[in-house]
């Protein structure tokens, strides 16, 4: 004969007076966590958030405060401030910045430094948007500050240039402003089209953490079939010339080209009526 099963009973914490008291020990314990962390788990300060991983609200022009739009870099950018002025619409509270400077680059600090343009930049005009191109003078070898010559081609030249184009996203970088890269035209070049994909893989590279940055592919405004032509269909249908007969540099009307690859986007950002 099976030996009789023990009488069932509540267990020691479901009994009455000891439940009570595990339920007061809970409330006090819940209550000095809370006063002790100041109530941070509710909400994260968002001071702490790094603006290189998350996006922060941007300014909303009006016609006391239009928008500011700095385009800045060598002369590949020369036709875009006035593309954007053409392609503008007339009711847009939007001031084009335009400061260009040929034969200038981020290899040739000794010649023009870049880097401390931009600050002096960021200080008188404070943009609110800055357009960017760089790299139709840099394929040359960089010399570093100790004499190193690194020549183009290698890892290190590539590294170095991708350090660069960070420096300059550095000095740029403030909360609620956003940055444009124009990448380089498909070209008749040999030396352009040598470093264009060198210079595309740094800039993304550098973007990749920096969300309000964007990066403009030129090759689908210019290029559209992947070869380079000088002439494209223009808004009628006819034949404009989109490059310069240099076969380097993009002319208004490619320029116009490339503004319309990311205006919108700057529209939309803006809040800009349609």
């Amino acid at each position: 004969m099976a030996a009789p099963r023990p009488p069932l009973s509540a267990p020691t914490w479901a009994r009455p007076a000891v439940f009570a008291a595990l339920c007061l020990a809970t409330l006090v314990a819940v209550l000095w966590v809370l006063r002790d962390d100041g109530g941070a788990t509710e909400q994260a300060d968002p001071a702490t958030s790094s603006t290189t991983t998350s996006s922060s609200p941007v300014r909303i022009p009006t016609a006391d405060a239009p928008l500011k739009v700095l385009v800045a870099g060598d002369s590949l950018v020369g036709w875009i401030a006035p593309a954007l002025e053409q392609e503008l619409p007339a009711g847009d509270p939007v001031e084009v910045i335009d400061d260009w400077k040929g034969s200038t680059g981020l290899v040739r600090t000794d010649y023009f430094d870049w880097p401390a343009k931009l600050t002096a930049d960021m200080t008188q005009h404070d943009p609110d948007v800055v357009v960017l191109g760089f790299g139709g003078n840099d394929t040359q070898g960089i010399t570093l500050d100790d004499g190193t010559v690194l020549q183009l081609g290698t890892p290190e030249w590539a590294a170095e240039y991708q350090r660069r184009i960070g420096q300059v996203l550095d000095i740029i970088e403030k909360p609620g402003r956003t940055v444009y890269w124009i990448g380089m035209p498909l070209t008749r070049s040999e030396a352009i089209e040598t470093l264009r994909p060198v210079l595309t893989d740094a800039v993304e590279a550098e973007f990749a953490s920096r969300p309000w940055a964007h990066f403009v592919d030129t090759r689908d405004a210019l290029a559209p079939d992947g070869t380079y032509t000088s002439q494209l269909p223009g808004d009628d249908g006819t034949l404009v010339t989109t490059m310069a007969p240099d076969d380097i540099h993009p002319s208004l009307d490619g320029g116009v080209r490339i503004v319309r690859a990311f205006l919108p986007d700057i529209r939309a950002e803006r809040q800009l009526a349609s």
